[in-house]
């Protein structure tokens, strides 16, 4: 199912009750993620507009286990990209607009430092230091 917020309409997205088996409800797995933030499972694609050569990377940040990092540069290697492709990598990602769902905040500089998030550097700090605390909870 690809999920695009420009056309969101829940209700019409999910069949009547009795015809989705309860492990399967959008809503459910939705409400889930976003109360415990974790990723959403990845039965379900998210749409987000990007360029060409990037949605790979939407699909490769559920893929980061929640306590670990990765560098803007690695992120590029695992696509086949040049480390020059970092700055772009990272201006991307600054675009998320669901930074649960697409925990774009594993993603680090190459000094392991937050830098800049688009819902704050301390935010960003408080939910990888959470995400290490807890792995198994995630």
């Amino acid at each position: 199912m690809i999920i695009d917020p420009h056309t969101l309409d829940l209700w019409s997205c999910l069949p009547a009750p009795e015809e989705v088996p309860e492990e399967v409800s959008l809503l459910a797995d939705l409400q889930s993620a976003l109360s415990l933030c974790r990723p959403l499972p990845s039965r379900y694609r998210i749409h987000q507009a990007s360029p060409a050569w990037a949605p790979h990377f939407w699909d490769l940040l559920s893929t980061i286990r929640a306590g670990q990092t990765i560098t803007y540069g690695e992120l590029c290697r695992l696509n086949s990209l040049t480390l020059g492709y970092a700055r772009a990598v990272g201006h991307l990602l600054s675009q998320n607009r669901y930074a649960i769902l697409l925990p774009c905040h594993r993603v680090v500089p190459a000094d392991h430092s937050t830098g800049h998030y688009r819902w704050g550097s301390e935010r960003k700090r408080l939910l990888l230091d959470y995400e290490r605390e807890h792995p198994d909870e995630i």
